[in-house]
């Protein structure tokens, strides 16, 4: 029967046998889909990236403003009024970094098959999108917590851009649920006559297999290594993109006590996404000594998000804002008409 090495000791949670034992470790699936981030609703800002690469935590992205007022009767008597135009728009984001070290003493791998620094190697790339995931996720709740008083651009947004069909009692019935126009209805709320812009929609798989069920989510096929057709978590409905991560918002209401689901609707390039130069973003050192002997590895990055339309707030700045600071909504702003941000928030119970 295979034993622990040290099963006492913090971190040595290895397992071997004194006899026979299978010398080869595999790899545990990571369960979690980093589809959002794969998806391409963030793009590269290079504009972004250039304003930040000579370092620094704060940028701002200036814009002009529509224009308006009324016209003269130009019948050779009236005055033409002259209308200054000095109040352009700004878009403030921020930059954050963040770090993480891992560790592989050098007693497990004489005295097992374990090879932890390889594994740890071939994971991190998901790790930090992972990360990044979760934390774009926090952000578009921040945006879509932003409200306002009637007339104001927040009011605007969130009347328009959110729409909530779940049911406030016990009792759920198909008007609670994803519908076969559902989408098609949040964008026309959203755009009106833009709805056509948008062209992603990431749900969850409750809410997908109900909307494949009605015969408007077909999804892609592909042909196996056995020449089998399989189908993609990638499928469409309407003129839209859809996409299955379960890793969206959901969770139990506890008025109703009904799971809720976010479904997110998403225009073409509505975030912009940039690294910012770090002298050393990753790096491997033995500590010769400690515990024996250890291989370490440390990835040091920094990063923004930035939702076009949306301003982050300066007040109070750290030099790098915890995802906390980032996601909370009271430090982020609508800057853009409501009618220019091709992003939406559909809630439901499945």
């Amino acid at each position: 029967m295979a034993k622990k090495i040290n099963g006492s000791v913090t971190g040595l949670g290895y397992y071997y046998d004194e006899e026979i034992f299978n010398r080869n470790y595999t790899s545990e699936k990571d369960p979690t889909s980093t589809v959002l981030i794969e998806s391409g609703v963030m793009v590269e800002d290079s504009e972004i990236a250039n304003m930040i690469a000579g370092g620094g935590n704060f940028y701002t992205l200036p814009f002009y403003t529509d224009i308006n007022g009324n016209y003269v009767n130009y019948d050779g008597n009236t005055d033409i009024t002259l209308d200054e135009i000095d109040a352009a728009g700004q878009q403030h984001g921020v930059v954050w970094g963040r770090a993480k070290g891992w560790t592989d003493r050098d007693f497990v791998s004489d005295f097992s098959s374990a090879d932890p620094m390889r594994n740890i190697l071939n994971r991190i790339q998901k790790w930090e999108a992972k990360k990044r995931q979760t934390l774009l996720i926090g952000i578009l709740e921040a945006i879509f917590g932003i409200t306002g008083s009637a007339g104001s651009y927040a009011n605007e947004f969130a009347t328009q851009h959110i729409s909530n069909i779940a049911s406030e009692t016990s009792t759920i019935t198909d008007a609670n649920k994803i519908g076969l126009t559902s989408l098609r209805d949040l964008a026309v709320k959203a755009n009106g006559d833009a709805a056509d812009d948008y062209a992603l929609a990431i749900m969850h798989s409750v809410v997908a297999n109900r909307l494949s069920s009605f015969n408007v989510l077909e999804y892609f096929k592909y042909n196996d290594a056995n020449g089998q057709e399989r189908d993609v978590k990638v499928g469409r409905s309407g003129n839209m993109l859809v996409l299955i991560c379960d890793e969206v918002p959901h969770s139990v209401n506890a008025t109703s006590g009904a799971m809720e689901y976010t479904t997110y609707c998403f225009g073409r390039g509505t975030i912009g996404y940039a690294k910012a130069p770090v002298d050393h973003p990753s790096e491997q050192f033995r500590n010769q000594t400690k515990n024996g002997g250890m291989e370490c590895l440390v990835t040091r990055f920094r990063e923004t998000i930035l939702p076009y339309g949306f301003s982050f707030s300066m007040d109070n700045l750290p030099v790098s804002p915890t995802d906390a600071q980032i996601t909370t909504t009271a430090n982020w702003s609508i800057v853009y008409q409501p009618k220019n941000i091709y992003l939406a928030k559909l809630v439901s119970n499945g």
